[in-house]
């Protein structure tokens, strides 16, 4: 019979831990999370913003002595990020850093944004690796047209 005893005792306990589990979460949430707006960025805003699509062939263009902006998707949590490579004398990167998409969401994607200037005008050609760093393939590579006036 004192099976019979422990099966309220074992439902009562497990009801306690499922409502507790199912409200620990909500504890705080008076306060709203900061938002992407709210985080301060060392990115320039004075440089041009030049979103690289999908797919290789863009261009970017900007004036010697300029910045311009290369933004990239990309999802910090698979261990995936860009890189930048074949880079010309010309052209060099003045800024890095990876913003977060601020939705919550784990896994969720961001944008890895380079800023770029150049010293001399003419066209030159970036190439972007998308690699995770322990590999020796990049899962992605995108060429990246320069063109400065």
């Amino acid at each position: 019979m004192p099976s019979v005893r422990l099966r309220p005792r074992a439902l009562a306990v497990a009801a306690l831990l499922i409502a507790a589990t199912g409200t620990a979460g909500c504890a705080g949430t008076d306060s709203t999370p900061p938002t992407h707006s709210d985080i301060p960025s060392s990115v320039p805003d004075t440089a041009a913003e030049s979103a690289v699509p999908a797919g290789s062939g863009e261009t970017v263009s900007l004036a010697a002595g300029g910045q311009a902006r290369v933004s990239l998707p990309e999802s910090a949590g698979t261990g995936y990020s860009w890189t930048l490579t074949d880079m010309p004398a010309a052209v060099r990167v003045v800024d890095e850093q990876y913003e977060d998409s601020s939705t919550g969401a784990v896994g969720g994607g961001g944008t890895r944004v380079f800023v770029l200037t150049a010293t001399e005008p003419g066209t030159y050609e970036v190439v972007a690796s998308l690699a995770r760093p322990w590999e020796q393939t990049p899962a992605e590579t995108r060429a990246i047209a320069v063109v400065v006036s």
